[in-house]
C-alpha cells in the first residue's frame, strides 16, 4: 500500500465519519414523535466509532493489539492481523471510550536485520452524546495519519520510548454528557 493510496484511504473514511454524523444530527426535527420516554434535550449516552489503518510493514513485522472500553466500560483487546479495523461502541452515561493501538515486535524477527521500516497508520473517531431516543445532542470527530521510516536498528528504542504505542485515543463522559480528553 504506498502512501498516497494510504492517506486518500484514511481521508475517504474521515470523510464519510464527518458526513454521515453531519446528516445524521440533521436528520429530521421529529421532536414530538410517538416512541415516549425521556428528555429528548437530556444526554443518557455516548457513542464511538474508530476506524485503525496501518501500512504493510506494521502487519508484516509486529503483532498488532487493538484496545478498546467496551459498553460496559471494560477493556478488551483484539488482534489486528488485517491493514484496517473498525468498531462502534455505545455506552450509558458516565462512560470511557477510546482506542489504542500497540505494536510488539513478532517471535523470530530480528530488527537489526530491517533496513528502513515504514511506519504508516491512521485514525478517524467520531464521539457522539445521545438522548433517550437515540437523537444527536452533540457530536465531534477528528483524525490523525502518520508516516514516517525507522533505521531497523532503531527499533528497540522506538519501542521502548513509545511504549509500543502507535495511535490512541480516550475520552471521559460524566453523567451530563460532558467530555474530557483522557489518558490510557
Amino acid at each position: 500500500m504506498n502512501f498516497k493510496h494510504f492517506l486518500g484511504e484514511a481521508l475517504t473514511v474521515m470523510c464519510a465519519l464527518v458526513m454521515s454524523t453531519t446528516l445524521t444530527a440533521c436528520g429530521g426535527d421529529d421532536d414530538n414523535d410517538s416512541k415516549g420516554g425521556g428528555d429528548t434535550n437530556k444526554p443518557v449516552a455516548a457513542s464511538m466509532n474508530a476506524t485503525l489503518s496501518v501500512g504493510d510493514d506494521l502487519i508484516k513485522y509486529f503483532d498488532l493489539t487493538i484496545d478498546y472500553y467496551d459498553a460496559n466500560g471494560k477493556i478488551q483487546s483484539e488482534t489486528l492481523k488485517e491493514a484496517k479495523w473498525e468498531k462502534t461502541i455505545k455506552a450509558s452515561l458516565p462512560a470511557t471510550l477510546g482506542v489504542r493501538l500497540k505494536a510488539q515486535l513478532k517471535d523470530g524477527v530480528d530488527p537489526t536485520t530491517i533496513d528502513l521500516l515504514s511506519v504508516k497508520s491512521s485514525l478517524a473517531y467520531g464521539y457522539q452524546t445521545l438522548d433517550a431516543q437515540d437523537k444527536i445532542i452533540d457530536v465531534f470527530a477528528s483524525s490523525h495519519a502518520g508516516s514516517y521510516s525507522i533505521h531497523g536498528s532503531d527499533i528497540p528504542e522506538w519501542l521502548k520510548e513509545e511504549g509500543g504505542k502507535i495511535e490512541q485515543i480516550l475520552y471521559t463522559f460524566d453523567a451530563n454528557g460532558k467530555y474530557t480528553l483522557g489518558n490510557w
